[in-house]
């Protein structure tokens, strides 16, 4: 372990002095923001900085987001036996502009080259320790290119000589350095991320596909359309086989994972506009060069990435999404969305395009938002002013956050099911973050929240059916083999099947495919069309929050976590909702988008309950061992607080921003 490391203080974003383990020469402000993102803005800053941080080395994983995904020093040292790697030399070679850049040679082939080319060099990801070690103390690099140079340095073993000693580091790059070694380590099927070696950018499909056990591959609106992995049937299928589809989601708890997917905005940074498809396009090429992505391409258009069990798609208007890795503990999830999001400002900055973390996309009309070059969205598109006034907004305008549960048995199932819709408007009023439309307030905190009330009552709601005493895996089936499809995808096309039901498909009865029946793929699909407030697939998922900026995408796993993975905090849930009537949950659920955290239940307010289920979750959390409470301090702030973020926001649009939604782009970046 380096005996000290000595740290510049820039950009330690939302992380609380105690978690750092720091002695400051000068008391930092009280913001969660210290508003500092290079040394290049240090002139800049409102408030004073301290002229520099010594953190402790055991306190290493506080320092990027409450915890790299290494639980403290004995477990750093534990990893200490998969460094198995050759070595490396560094040297400094100029660029085009002149500026200095370091360059690595890759000990099998020899070739110097910038180090983000070598991500995948070590077989197995080395401790974190290791590589702040491997670090020189003069080590200065671009902050975009920093975490790509310390993990092509860390695949050389180290002396103990090596070890010991000053380590200088640029905090902007120490989160996004730590979290992509933290993901590639802890990869739950005991291998590490990277492991495989892949031609970059190389496309792996002609189309996405399926969803199979990685989260949430279809995202809020889309469905992934068969490819030649999808299994097809020699036999049509029966009902009992789309019942055997759910049933095989049932694993042990030792086999829960947690998935975490978010949605953002893109715009360029000089106009506030949305990017268009063709400036997505270069964002997708270039995470895929530049950090090992496979392509997805649909029609010769690059329409998404893939990496071992994570994705990054496109939602209708160009909103970004990761789709996470089903992963052990929140550390990890935590530092994979870190990870992801070093990658795309990475690439973003050096066009000019930020990204923003809302529910509504606060400034433009539903005529600015470009259209993505994918066949369902066209399907979509038309079909929605059919069954409700909101479904365009819905596909073009929001922007959620949401978390995938598993479960052990049907029963496991029925509880989590009922605790997560009874709860999901709780979670709604907590992370509401969309009270913008078109420049100016929309009446609503979320608003995000509102739109699902009037997109499309037939696949969406509260499903007062999942409280019935009948209700199980073949309820749910029954239920979506009755909500209407959008399309099959046959002979790479899209074939409009809008209003039909899957039960005729069962018996190739669609009349714009006669005779075909459908593949489990097909299955899987449709189900990736139905937007209820929990949504069942081989895992649940909690839908009811809005978008948000990094510090919150880590909040809502959490929270959820803390009340459905605990037994003890699961049954105080279901003890808590058992007499609530369909009535009330409905009522939560319409009421809560507009009033928040003030709206009124029963005896109290939702305030009330957001306190008690608050407290649930922290035990919940306790109890799992692997020391996650500190993640639920965002949660903490707004319930303690009553205050939302959209409210937090109102009051800013009020007096600083004078009446301008502009400095959301700001306040809200990535």
């Amino acid at each position: 372990m380096p005996r000290k490391i000595w740290v510049s203080p820039t950009m330690l974003r939302a992380v609380a002095d105690e978690d750092l383990g720091v002695t400051d020469e000068v008391a930092r402000d009280t913001e969660e923001d210290l508003g500092v993102a290079d040394a290049d803005e240090v002139s800049r800053a409102s408030h004073a900085m301290p002229t520099r941080i010594w953190v402790s080395p055991t306190r290493l994983p506080a320092v990027a987001y409450e915890d790299l995904g290494v639980a403290d020093a004995d477990e750093r040292l534990s990893f200490d036996t998969e460094v198995e790697a050759s070595t490396a030399a560094a040297k400094t070679a100029r660029t085009s502009r002149g500026r200095a850049q370091l360059t690595w040679r890759h000990p099998a082939t020899d070739v110097w080259a910038p180090p983000h080319r070598f991500y995948n060099l070590a077989a197995s990801p080395p401790p974190l320790y290791h590589l702040l070690a491997r670090l020189s103390l003069s080590l200065s690099l671009t902050r975009t290119r920093l975490a790509a140079a310390a993990a092509a340095a860390a695949a050389a073993p180290l002396s103990p000589a090596e070890r010991g000693g000053e380590v200088f580091l640029r905090c902007t790059d120490l989160m996004a350095v730590a979290s992509r070694l933290a993901v590639a380590r802890v990869a739950p099927d005991g291998g590490a991320a990277g492991r495989r070696r892949r031609r970059r950018g190389r496309p792996v499909v002609a189309v996405p596909t399926a969803a199979g056990r990685g989260r949430g591959r279809g995202g809020a609106v889309a469905a992934s359309p068969p490819t030649e992995e999808a299994v097809q049937m020699t036999e049509p299928l029966t009902k009992e086989d789309l019942m055997a589809y759910l049933v095989s989601g049932c694993k042990p708890k030792e086999n829960w994972r947690i998935g975490t997917e978010h949605e953002k905005f893109g715009f360029e940074v000089d106009t506030l506009r949305p990017i268009k498809y063709d400036q997505i396009r270069d964002i997708l090429n270039g995470l895929a060069e530049r950090f090992d992505w496979d392509k997805i391409v649909e029609e010769n258009n690059v329409i998404g990435l893939k990496q071992g069990k994570q994705s990054i798609s496109l939602e209708p208007g160009g909103q970004f999404e990761l789709s996470g890795a089903p992963l052990e503990t929140l550390h990890q999830t935590c530092a994979e969305v870190n990870s992801h999001l070093y990658q795309v400002k990475a690439v973003g900055e050096e066009m000019g395009i930020g990204f923003l973390g809302i529910g509504f996309q606060p400034k433009w009309a539903l005529s600015d938002i470009p259209i993505m070059p994918k066949g369902r969205y066209e399907i979509m598109r038309n079909y929605m002013p059919k069954v409700g006034s909101l479904g365009l907004d819905m596909m073009f305008r929001t922007c959620t956050v949401q978390v995938n549960l598993d479960f052990s048995s049907e029963q496991d199932m029925i509880r989590k099911f009922r605790a997560g819709l009874a709860l999901q408007p709780i979670a709604t009023a907590i992370f509401a973050n969309s009270p913008f439309k078109e420049g100016k307030p929309n009446g609503y905190l979320s608003l995000r929240s509102h739109i699902w009330t009037d997109t499309d009552n037939n696949r969406s709601g509260m499903l007062p059916f999942v409280f019935d005493d009948s209700f199980g895996f073949e309820r749910y089936v029954d239920y979506a083999l009755d909500v209407p499809m959008y399309f099959v995808y046959r002979n790479k096309k899209y074939i409009d099947c809008t209003g039909m039901s899957f039960r005729d498909f069962m018996v190739g009865k669609l009349p714009q495919a006669p005779g075909e029946l459908p593949t489990l793929n097909d299955w899987e699909n449709h189900l990736t069309t139905i937007f209820p407030e929990v949504r069942l697939k081989r895992y649940l998922e909690m839908r009811g929050a809005d978008g948000g900026p990094w510090r919150r995408l880590c909040a809502l796993p959490a929270f959820w976590v803390g009340l459905l993975y605990d037994e003890e905090s699961l049954q105080s849930i279901s003890d808590m909702t058992s007499d609530w009537t369909n009535e009330e949950r409905e009522m939560l659920r319409r009421k809560v988008p507009v009033t928040g955290l003030k709206t009124p239940f029963r005896d109290g307010y939702v305030r009330d309950l957001a306190e008690e289920i608050l407290q649930l979750s922290k035990n919940g959390l306790e109890r799992r061992g692997y020391k996650e409470v500190s993640f639920l301090r965002e949660v903490d702030a707004v319930i303690s607080s009553g205050v939302t973020p959209a409210e937090r926001l109102l009051n800013l649009y009020e007096t600083k921003w004078q009446r301008s939604v502009d400095p959301v782009f700001q306040e809200l970046l990535y």
